[in-house]
């Protein structure tokens, strides 16, 4: 049941990024000035995550904060 439960989490909070993607008001991409895949895992290793300011003015609040809970690297916060 546990391992459902994460997956579930993990689905969640990827829809989360795709939401964000469509509600950045910067238009650019997540880590759009990333050279390669190794120098992205590295950033989002260390707790690096595209800025949560760049979303579109009217975002539901409940909306920011689900994505930054799922963000958090500190998932005991859960």
């Amino acid at each position: 049941m546990l391992n459902l439960l994460k997956r579930v989490v993990k689905q969640i909070c990827t829809h989360l990024f795709l939401i964000w993607e469509i509600l950045n008001d910067s238009k650019l991409g997540p880590f759009s000035n990333i050279q390669n895949e190794m120098a992205l895992a590295v950033k989002v290793h260390r707790g690096e995550r595209p800025s949560i300011h760049v979303l579109v003015r009217d975002t539901p609040q409940d909306i920011i904060d689900m994505i930054v809970n799922c963000w958090d690297k500190d998932r005991s916060k859960d």
